[in-house]
């Protein structure tokens, strides 16, 4: 015999209780209550046949809240995710920026019109658009880079900034969460937000633990980018110089 909703949901209550009397519990047990996408959406359709009124006005604040909390989760798993990657291969991007920056200096110092002089016509045209293109392409990952490499003059300010507004808020929650009244659906959106919280706190503090090396990285994106625009730029000159 299928359990009905309204069992399901007194059940899930009783344990939310229970928990809330015994951390640990809570603790352990909190991702496996969370709501899925799908859930929520089912319940904000149920919500809206609801008669109108104050009642149901904040139920679909809530629920909403509650969506838009697993959205951020969304986005913020995937910042964690992508800042791992830059981390795992830093050191050996950081080699190869370093290794590159040489060879570009190198051909700076060599590059010169006279490279271009047994070039027919067209083929010096064709170049020259080739290297306005990637001039373009590297002046933005230029300016990417220059503003990597600025944000992490206060990196630290500002991860310290969220982690104690993060631990502000964290004891704000869990101070709603001990209210053995509160809503099903102001539960749910409380512990999604603790799961926020959670990775954006994990997400601060790689960015402290790993200042050092991020500016290292920074720096050799933007050095390397920075000698293959002179070369870019030169290379066009020289070229012009022939036409």
């Amino acid at each position: 015999m299928k359990t009905s909703r309204f069992f399901t949901t007194l059940l899930a209550t009783a344990l939310i209780g229970w928990a809330t009397v015994h951390p640990t519990f809570a603790a352990n047990k909190s991702k496996i209550l969370l709501p899925t996408e799908q859930e929520l959406t089912a319940d904000l359709a149920d919500v809206q046949k609801m008669a109108d009124g104050d009642v149901k006005t904040a139920l679909i604040n809530e629920l909403q809240t509650s969506l838009d909390l697993l959205q951020l989760i969304q986005t913020q798993q995937k910042n964690n995710e992508d800042l791992h990657d830059v981390l795992a291969h830093a050191d050996s991007e950081i080699k190869k920026n370093n290794a590159d920056l040489l060879a570009f200096k190198k051909q700076l110092e060599q590059s010169k019109s006279v490279d271009y002089q047994a070039q027919n016509l067209e083929d010096l045209q064709a170049t020259l658009s080739k290297l306005n293109v990637q001039q373009q392409e590297t002046q933005t990952a230029l300016s990417k880079a220059n503003t990597q490499l600025a944000g992490q003059s206060s990196v630290s300010e500002r991860a310290q900034t969220s982690l104690t507004e993060n631990l502000k808020r964290t004891q704000e929650i869990n101070q709603q969460l001990a209210d053995s009244n509160l809503t099903k659906t102001l539960r749910q959106k409380n512990q999604i937000e603790l799961q926020l919280i959670d990775l954006k706190n994990a997400y601060n503090q790689d960015l402290l633990k790993n200042s050092d090396q991020l500016t290292l990285l920074y720096q050799s994106r933007y050095d390397l980018l920075n000698a293959r625009l002179q070369l870019l730029q030169q290379q066009i000159v020289a070229i012009q110089e022939v036409i």
